[in-house]
Order: C-alpha cells, then structure tokens, then sequence
C-alpha cells in the first residue's frame, strides 16, 4: 500500500503545518495548496527536496529547508540537494523546530534551535540535545513536513485474520 500515513511534528501548533505527501498529491492532482511567498520544509530528505523543488515551481519566493541533520548526514542526495541550492533554496542544517508561530490562525515562521546531537531512542522517537542560547526564528508563510511517513494499515484492520507486531 506503500508509506502514505504521514508523521506528525509534536509542537505548539504543530497541527498548521501541510505535509510534504499533500503537497506533491495535490500538486500532481491539479489542485495546489496555496503556500504564500516564503515556505519552510522541515525534513533533510528526498521527500523534502522534492516539496522544496515544487514550491519553487509553484511560484514561491522563499523556499527554507530545516533539518536536524548536519549537510553531510543528510538522507536526501547530494544531486538533489545541489539542484535546490541552485535554484535557490536556502538550507537551514543541524536545527530543530521547538514551535510553529501563528498570528490569528495564520503561520508566521518556526522557531529553531542549533542541534549538538540526535539520535533516537528505543520506541523509533527522535532525541536531540540542542546548543543553548541559538534561538532563531525563520519566518515562513506556510511549513511543510518532510519528516517521514509509515504505512497506513487502516484499510486491514478491521479484516479478521490479520495480527500486527512490531517484526
């Protein structure tokens, strides 16, 4: 059924951000979301670079790329990642989104700290110790979420027969 259940960023006001696999359906279906003149992708890989490639050819004038790896961890391809830089997305590495900020319902940017480490833990969730002091705030019309999907078993579990584990 392939990866189509998205993860979820858990911050204050997390719940504004548009995932990185609306976009590219809506996209491909004819119907765009409207992303405004600057965009924050959070997520360092191929998922990611694909939806900041598609804001830039949907017009947008600002296209940031947030990520908590640093440029040599990242996941996506050293080809796509040049290819954004080329056609002048910003790349913000090694920061992590603490909040998304709002002004009467509308995003306004991310708040970010500088990471030192990451990792993740035993249960898959993402564990950063982040560098005091480097608060930045990245100003952003629309976020999107590029940090990874799962498969979506909805469709199964109700069908008698089927036992899900974690193997």
């Amino acid at each position: 059924t392939g990866a189509w259940k998205d993860k979820h960023l858990p911050v204050a006001s997390g719940e504004y951000a548009l995932s990185a696999i609306s976009l590219l359906r809506g996209v491909a279906a004819g119907d765009p979301p409207l992303l405004g003149e600057r965009t924050l992708i959070i997520g360092g890989g191929g998922v990611a670079f694909d939806a900041a490639g598609t804001a830039r050819r949907l017009g947008v004038k600002e296209v940031h790329v947030t990520c908590v790896e640093p440029r040599e961890g990242m996941p996506a391809l050293e080809e796509d990642i040049q290819q954004a830089e080329a056609e002048g997305v910003i790349l913000h590495n090694s920061r992590t989104v603490d909040r998304i900020l709002t002004e009467e319902g509308q995003v306004r940017g991310a708040a970010c700290r500088k990471v030192r480490t990451f990792g993740f833990d035993g249960g898959g969730r993402l564990q950063v110790e982040t560098v005091p002091g480097t608060e930045q705030i990245l100003q952003a019309d629309s976020i999107v979420l590029a940090i990874g999907a799962s498969p979506d078993f909805t469709f199964i579990e109700s069908v008698k027969g089927f036992r899900f584990s974690q193997k």
